[in-house]
């Protein structure tokens, strides 16, 4: 169900973008060439407009966070067991792009914050709104199946961040017109190019471009 978004227009409205990172030596030459869209880690960031570092003991963080799927080795803290399989993440930061290795950023909603309707304490332009929000895009995210080891070569973070796409835009959460004519593989393409360039130049600008895909921009570079 599309989630009912306020009609005001609050001056924080959080960013959602899908990101991609570098995977090494799998992100070039040959490498590339072959894995193509698995070239690259794929996720989910979602992003007050302005992120701020608590200045006092029990401050709210208005942190970015961030989802994806891994299959890097994870051990138990409790049973010091080690596992490989694919499990959902969902992790905050306010460097995002330092701390989670974000090689390039491509943006495709500005979500006004939940209404005052749509929740218990919801508020347009407070905190409140924006966490709902988070807790609303973790759940739906969440429920999307995980990859299987399997189907190594058809499952992995990038078929589970297409389909984080599609349940994003069945919330209403995303302005790519889905539904509309909007076509994801053009869409993956057009992300692919972004992080080939962005790797292209990295010596020179640096990780976290953004390129902004939401309608009526032009895909524009910030």
């Amino acid at each position: 169900m599309p989630l009912s978004l306020s009609l005001s227009r609050p001056k924080n409205k959080p960013r959602i973008s899908i990101t991609l990172h570098p995977r090494g030596k799998n992100s070039i030459g040959e490498n590339r060439a072959r894995l193509k869209y698995s070239a690259f880690h794929w996720g989910v960031l979602i992003s007050p407009k302005h992120a701020s570092q608590p200045s006092g003991v029990g401050e709210h963080v208005s942190a970015h966070v961030h989802f994806d799927v891994t299959d890097s080795i994870y051990v138990d803290p409790v049973t010091g067991e080690s596992s490989d399989a694919w499990r959902f993440r969902v992790r905050r930061s306010t460097d995002p792009v330092g701390e989670f290795r974000i090689l390039g950023r491509v943006e495709v909603g500005k979500v006004p914050l939940l209404s005052s309707g749509s929740g218990s304490g919801s508020r347009s332009g407070s905190g409140v709104g924006f966490e709902e929000l988070v807790e609303r895009v973790r759940e739906r995210l969440g429920a999307i199946p995980l990859p299987r080891k399997e189907f190594r070569q058809e499952e992995n973070c990038v078929s589970w961040t297409r389909a984080a796409i599609g349940g994003l835009g069945e919330m209403g959460v995303l302005g790519l017109g889905l539904g509309e004519g909007f076509e994801i593989e053009e869409f993956m393409d057009v992300a692919l190019g972004f992080a080939d360039e962005c790797l292209a130049s990295l010596g020179e600008k640096g990780m976290g471009r953004v390129l902004d895909y939401r309608p009526g921009v032009g895909k524009r570079v910030k």
